[in-house]
């Protein structure tokens, strides 16, 4: 997992609170180090490293592995990218090569 933090900026708001910037929690289902497994890692990581800097942590799950973790997760495809946080949950399935598609997917914007 990626870890890491950034730094929090204060708010405008007239008490002066902090606002922490949300974490994003990803699982990434793959079956083995296959090239498309090995593409799927990469683009995602790229794509978070660019978009997100250090705000997410990224499990990668191989099936052939922890085949429970399938049924557990309702996965019926590989790869499937979940996105946990922050709502709503949301699945990406199939080629993880697209960059709009990904960021439409995890509901990021440019920054």
């Amino acid at each position: 997992m990626t870890a890491g933090t950034k730094k929090i900026s204060r708010c405008s708001c007239p008490e002066g609170r902090r606002t922490q910037p949300q974490r994003y929690l990803l699982k990434l289902f793959i079956a083995g180090m296959s090239t498309r497994s090995v593409a799927a890692i990469k683009s995602i990581k790229r794509v978070c490293r660019q978009h997100l800097g250090e705000d997410f942590d990224l499990e990668i799950v191989d099936l052939y592995r922890e085949p429970q973790r399938a049924l557990q997760e309702q996965i019926v495809a590989v790869p499937t990218l979940i996105k946990k946080r922050p709502a709503p949950m949301r699945r990406i399935i199939g080629s993880m090569e697209n960059e709009k598609r990904l960021m439409n997917g995890l509901n990021v914007t440019v920054r």
